[in-house]
């Protein structure tokens, strides 16, 4: 067999083998019995949130929870759009980054504008805070070290950790608490414990395969031609981290996944890969052993996991036939290469797409419009429905909410009370 047919093997396997131990984790770190909250490594958040003005932990009913929330994004709002709109006077800036702009845009007089784009800048930011990451900029072209670091990088960190926050607050409901635990402590220990630990061992990872990590400015190279090429690079690996194991997806690069500095080869593609996906299966362990249901669980995990299997099956299926577009030609006798990196080759790009889709993530390492029609059947699906493993905290809910559905209608077709 071909080694490349492993790696969905390994894409898939090695994230639900580790997602047992690290919902554990979780269910240990972010919820603590009543008389541990504080106590031992938990003093950590605590001691930090006393930083910021935030005393003691409160017992918040639904909605003071939810007005913590609604605030707490708001603040991020703010903060990040003054960051993105005043880069070009922040530090961390070598390349001398202006304002941050779509691409420069002309009037219909012809005459070029290069103030910053607060169309661009809000809907960055919308997007960001919601972790949607949908980009109308490219990264290394538009964005200095500070507004990636500052802006992106920061929301990929903290819009995970809100979702995990809001799914310990519905668990908790299920439970039958009344009070749903501290908004501003959950996400606190969602950032200590799980998202930057992660994101620490992933990014040094990364860099050993060759991702670049520095703050020094685009690098500069001298063509065959006798020209000059500039490179751009910067905190690659801290972005592409925090990337994928947030479900984020906003890149680092423009091309994302696709460009060689933001994805050097076989091993980061892997390790990239199974980052996407870890976390929001720990967060299904995690759900078995806060309402103490391992068997209910257990059957939301094989759900989830059949349907991202059968998704990937049928991707890389459709992937490895040639495209009759190419019908005639030599390249025809192949499987379909158009828009992917010969790096990757279709069976690792079919693979992310499932993956990447499944979660809510939308990192590529490959051109999802290029793919067979059945293949691109299957991204499809998948965002459509929004509850295969899904986004961190939030995906899994999606999921609650069709259970409870379908237990309401299973009730009613048979003369029962739901």
């Amino acid at each position: 067999m071909d080694w490349l047919l492993l790696h969905p093997f390994w894409a898939i396997g090695l994230p639900i083998a580790a997602s047992l131990p690290l919902g554990w984790l979780m269910w240990k770190a972010l919820d603590p019995p009543p008389g541990r909250i504080g106590r031992g490594i938990d003093a950590i958040p605590i001691g930090l949130l006393r930083l910021f003005g935030h005393r003691e932990p409160v017992e918040m009913g639904w909605k003071r929870y939810a007005l913590a929330l609604l605030t707490f994004n708001a603040a991020l709002f703010v903060l990040s759009f003054t960051v993105l709109w005043a880069q070009a006077w922040l530090p961390l800036n070598p390349d001398g980054k202006g304002p941050l702009t779509s691409l420069g845009y002309k009037d219909p007089s012809g005459t070029e504008h290069k103030d910053a784009d607060t169309a661009v800048i809000f809907n960055t930011v919308c997007s960001f805070v919601t972790n949607t990451n949908l980009q109308h900029y490219s990264g290394e072209q538009h964005l200095s070290y500070f507004s990636q670091l500052g802006g992106i990088v920061w929301l990929q960190f903290v819009t995970p950790a809100c979702g995990l926050a809001v799914m310990l607050a519905v668990i908790r409901g299920l439970r039958g608490q009344k009070q749903l635990g501290d908004f501003y402590l959950d996400t606190a220990r969602s950032l200590l414990f799980v998202l930057l630990p992660l994101a620490v061992i992933v990014a040094v990872l990364l860099v050993a395969t060759g991702m670049p990590m520095t703050f020094q400015g685009a690098a500069k190279a001298v063509t065959l031609e006798g020209g000059i090429q500039t490179i751009a690079r910067g905190p690659v690996a801290a972005e592409v981290a925090i990337k994928q194991l947030g479900t984020n997806g906003g890149g680092y690069f423009g091309p994302n996944s696709t460009h060689p500095f933001e994805n050097p080869n076989a091993w980061s593609n892997l390790l990239e890969v199974v980052s996407i996906i870890v976390i929001p299966m720990a967060c299904v362990v995690m759900f078995g052993l806060m309402i103490r249901d391992r068997a209910h669980a257990a059957v939301v995990f094989g759900v989830m996991a059949t349907l991202l299997i059968v998704g990937a099956a049928i991707a890389i299926w459709a992937e490895l036939q040639p495209s009759p577009a190419t019908a005639g030609q030599p390249v025809a006798q192949g499987a379909n290469m158009e828009g992917k990196e010969v790096r990757h080759g279709p069976v690792a790009s079919a693979t992310w797409s499932a993956i990447t889709t499944a979660t809510s993530n939308g990192s590529v390492n490959a051109m999802h419009d290029s793919f067979q029609p059945l293949g691109g059947v299957v991204p499809m699906s998948l965002m459509m429905l929004n509850v295969d493993f899904s986004g961190i905290g939030a995906g899994f809910l999606n999921m609650l909410m069709y259970v409870i559905t379908a237990v309401f209608l299973a009730g009613l077709m048979f003369c029962r009370t739901p």
